[in-house]
């Protein structure tokens, strides 16, 4: 990694004709190459080309805060109501996920990122369920800009091991980082709460379907109270979230060791796992 690393920061000084960039810049790019997205970098002119596409910026705070021109690098050609850093970071986690005529069951779909990358790289269909409002109602957009409509299945809910209710407020953005827990009081009744069972009955799944969950900790409660129905997907890629509900990843592992193989990309507080059936 640190030799790669160093590779494109020697290759990158020599293209930027004599003008060096800082290194929050080069930090950006060589993480680019070390994940596989940077095809060829060329210098025209004094002008910066990765991938084909003209980088106007030598500044790392600017090139960070500009999503679209990173997508445009990795090659996702995909339209967004607004830019967000999660879309990026969604090609990061899910890049070596093939879900090429999949159906997927996406929880946590939030602004529709994630649906709509599975979408866009052959996915037979997703279900997507977020429960914020506002990144629902957001994801409906994204959904109709790209043209998906027909792949893409939105539902605005929260997913839990039982029946109940979540309060999902806050902002678009906040609602990135937060833990919904479920209740069955009736002042928190903003959203509903769905179980897999209600999806695999309402949609006729079959023990073929992909699982997919960002939910920020609502996967300890699915996996570990819910797993009857969990254990019916062929596929499972989620984030793991420990250190949102205080309980370790092993208590996962040692629930989903009994039907899948799983590998895990992460630390013990946060990461991905990717499970397939046994």
């Amino acid at each position: 990694m640190v030799f790669h690393y160093l590779k494109v920061v020697k290759t990158l000084k020599l293209l930027s004709c004599g003008k060096l960039f800082d290194f929050t810049f080069l930090r950006i790019i060589g993480f680019l190459v070390i994940n596989g997205f940077v095809r060829s970098v060329d210098c025209d002119g004094g002008k910066l080309i990765i991938n084909g596409v003209y980088i106007p910026y030598r500044s790392g705070r600017e090139l960070a805060s500009d999503t679209e021109l990173l997508l445009k690098i990795m090659g996702l050609p995909l339209k967004f109501k607004a830019i967000r850093r999660s879309i990026y970071q969604v090609v990061i986690d899910y890049r070596r996920f093939d879900p090429r005529d999949k159906v997927i069951v996406d929880i946590g779909a939030y602004i529709g990122d994630s649906a709509l990358y599975f979408a866009y790289k052959g996915a037979k269909l997703v279900i997507a369920v977020e429960p914020h409002s506002e990144a629902y109602f957001e994801m409906l957009e994204n959904i109709k800009l790209n043209g998906y409509g027909g792949k893409i299945i939105p539902i605005n809910a929260a997913i839990g091991s039982r029946h109940g209710c979540v309060d999902a407020r806050g902002s678009v953005i906040t609602t990135l980082t937060q833990y919904y827990t479920p209740s069955t009081k009736a002042s928190d009744c903003a959203i509903r709460v769905i179980t897999l069972e209600d999806l695999i009955k309402a949609f006729n799944l079959n023990k073929e379907t992909t699982l997919k969950m960002d939910c920020e900790g609502c996967e300890f409660d699915v996996m570990l109270n819910d797993y009857e129905h969990v254990r019916l997907f062929r596929e499972l890629i989620f984030e793991y979230h420990s250190y949102a509900v205080n309980r370790p990843v092993n208590d996962l592992l040692n629930v989903l060791g009994r039907d899948y193989k799983c590998d895990i990309k992460g630390n013990k507080d946060l990461g991905i796992m990717h499970c397939v059936r046994k």
